[in-house]
């Protein structure tokens, strides 16, 4: 199975972004800026 995303909606986005940046090692792929929010993607590496 593969997934392509998941959406989290959470209360502390730069503490989640942390979380799977720096403990799961996951990397920031994107980043959208909406008023009032912060949209950031994360995902594993591409090794092709």
């Amino acid at each position: 199975m593969r997934v392509g995303f998941v959406v989290l909606y959470v209360n502390d986005p730069e503490a989640c972004l942390e979380f799977w940046t720096n403990k799961v090692r996951m990397v920031l792929q994107e980043t959208t800026n909406i008023p009032g929010n912060g949209i950031y993607r994360v995902g594993l590496v591409c090794r092709s």
